[in-house]
C-alpha cells in the first residue's frame, strides 16, 4: 500500500467512525493478510492508528477486504452489508461488535 492510499484510507476511517463502539476493529488487507489500520472504538471519538506489532491478539473484530473495498465501504460508496453479502468483505471475530458499530453517513 502506498503512503497516499494509506492516508486516504485513514482519512476515510476517521470520517466513518465518529461514534464509540466499545471494541477494537482491524482493517486487514485480504491479499497480504496484514492489518492496515486499527480502530479503537473504546475512545470518543474512536482512535485510528497503525495496528500494533501483535495486532491479532489485540483486535476484537477484523474486516478482511482489498483496499478498494475498504475505502468504498468507509466512504459510503458501497454498503457494508452489500460488500459482505457479495463476498468482497469478510468479518472475523466478535460479531456483536458489528451491532454496536455505526458508520457515519457521508
Amino acid at each position: 500500500m502506498t503512503e497516499a492510499s494509506a492516508s486516504k484510507l485513514e482519512n476515510a476511517a476517521q470520517a466513518a467512525f465518529s461514534i464509540p463502539f466499545d471494541g477494537v476493529l482491524h482493517l486487514v488487507d485480504r491479499d497480504k493478510r496484514t492489518p492496515i489500520l486499527a480502530v479503537d472504538g473504546r475512545s470518543d471519538p474512536p482512535a485510528i492508528s497503525e495496528p500494533p506489532a501483535d495486532a491479532a491478539a489485540k483486535a476484537d473484530c477484523a474486516w478482511h477486504a482489498d483496499e478498494e473495498t475498504l475505502l468504498r465501504v468507509l466512504t459510503g460508496a458501497r454498503g457494508l452489508l452489500a460488500a459482505y453479502t457479495a463476498g468482497r468483505l469478510q468479518i472475523a471475530g466478535d460479531l456483536s461488535l458489528m451491532a454496536r458499530m455505526e458508520l457515519a453517513k457521508p
